[in-house]
C-alpha cells in the first residue's frame, strides 16, 4: 500500500522541515483524516453516477441537486466537485457534451454497469445483515 503522507514528506524535505516530527498520536490522526476523506469521495463517486444516471447536467446543476439531498461534500469547494466529474469522465463512467457554453454529464454505459454492481454489493450487504438482527 502507498504511503498517502509521502508527498507532505517530500515537501517537508523540501521547504527545510525535514527535522520537524509528528508524535505517532498525530501520524495517526492524520491518516484517519485521509482515509475518511477517501471513503467520502467512493460514496460522492456513487452518489454522482446515481444521480447522472437519472439526470442530464451541468456541474452547476449536480452542486444544485446534491445540495438539495443534504449532500455538503462540496460546499464552498467546487473545484473538488469538477475534479471528480473530470476523473469520472476519464475513467469512462460517464459521458461530458457540451451544449453551447455549458458541458452536460450523463452515465456511461460502464457506468451504469458499475452502479448495478454496486447495487448488487448494496444489496448482499444488507441481506447479510438481515440475517444477524
Amino acid at each position: 500500500m502507498s504511503d498517502p503522507l509521502k508527498n507532505l514528506k517530500k515537501s517537508m524535505h523540501d521547504a527545510g522541515f525535514e527535522e520537524l516530527t509528528f508524535s505517532q498520536r498525530l501520524q495517526k490522526q492524520v491518516l484517519a483524516h485521509v482515509h475518511r476523506r477517501q471513503i467520502n469521495t467512493e460514496q460522492v463517486k456513487k452518489e454522482l453516477l446515481a444521480l447522472l444516471n437519472r439526470y442530464r447536467l451541468t456541474g452547476f446543476e449536480v452542486m444544485t441537486k446534491l445540495d438539495q439531498i443534504g449532500e455538503k461534500a462540496f460546499e464552498n469547494d467546487e473545484g473538488t466537485l469538477y475534479k471528480i466529474l473530470h476523473q469520472l469522465e476519464q475513467d469512462e463512467f460517464i459521458i461530458g457534451s457540451w451544449d453551447g457554453e455549458d458541458k452536460y454529464y450523463v452515465t456511461s454505459k460502464k457506468g451504469k454497469k458499475y452502479l448495478k454492481e454496486l447495487e448488487k454489493v448494496r444489496e448482499e450487504a444488507l441481506d447479510g445483515k438481515e440475517s444477524w438482527t
